[in-house]
């Protein structure tokens, strides 16, 4: 039998206890390591694009707009058609 979705889940990860007010199933999985892949290259392309342009003799800001817009424009699209929507790119 399912439960409410109004009772929280109790999950043990070792010593700690985790409430989650989802059901921990496939779709809750893929949806978390979905937002930890785009987070994870977030973070990995769009900073190091900056450090690298912002190093250049002539730093240009609106080559590191650009990128941050496509690269959340990109990842929109991907993140729709794994139908998964997150506060960052919605």
């Amino acid at each position: 039998m399912k439960a409410p979705r109004n009772v929280p889940t109790v999950v043990q990860i070792g010593p700690r206890e985790l409430i989650i007010w989802e059901d921990v199933d496939n779709k809750f999985i893929r949806a978390c390591l979905a937002e930890f892949l785009a987070m994870h290259l977030f973070v990995l392309l769009c900073c190091g694009n900056a450090m690298v342009t912002l190093n250049l003799q002539n730093p240009n800001l609106m080559m590191v707009l650009t990128f941050f817009a496509i690269y959340v424009l990109i990842f929109k699209f991907i993140l729709f058609r794994w139908q998964h929507l997150s506060g960052l790119v919605y």
